[in-house]
């Protein structure tokens, strides 16, 4: 038996070379793919970021308002915090945060002598304000959130230590 002669129409890839072309086009691939995982990586990231970031400034906002809370009021009243027996929230200074976040007193204890109460039944002269600070929710990104429990106490010169 001889081999037929080649002709022009028999020409065709080697399977050398689609092997080849297969292997080219796979690398390709995993390479844009790879890209769209690093596009992904680097907007993580970032988001991370920026949570991190407002974690921070909500830290910085919390030890700033538990200054001014901690801080007893002058006879002027013009800075500090004037100690009022059995109070709400309402009496306490506004805190310091950019605008768009929240601030809030979110509770109030009161000290009976033994523990911590909800209710004000007789003023032992310490109070317990729970602050919360937290950031707006921007668009995928998660608000970040702070809380501080501050205590306050009755200067000596309102009352007899």
């Amino acid at each position: 038996m001889t081999p037929r002669p080649r002709t022009e129409r028999d020409r065709g890839e080697s399977l050398v070379e689609i092997l080849v072309s297969i292997t080219v086009i796979g690398i390709a691939i995993s390479g844009v793919a790879g890209g769209f995982g690093l596009l992904g990586a680097v907007g993580s990231g970032a988001r991370s970021s920026r949570l991190h970031q407002d974690g921070v400034q909500a830290q910085t906002a919390l030890r700033s308002w538990a200054q001014v809370l901690s801080r007893p009021a002058d006879s002027s009243a013009t800075s500090g915090y004037r100690y009022l027996p059995c109070s709400s929230p309402a009496g306490a200074p506004a805190a310091p945060v950019p605008a768009g976040w929240t601030a809030q007193i979110a509770t109030v204890s009161y000290w009976t002598g033994s523990g911590w109460a909800a209710t004000c039944t007789s003023d032992g002269g310490l109070q317990k304000l729970r602050l919360q600070v937290a950031s707006p929710t921007t668009g995928t990104a998660p608000s970040a959130a702070a809380t501080l429990d501050v205590v306050i106490r009755r200067p000596c010169k309102d009352s007899s230590c």
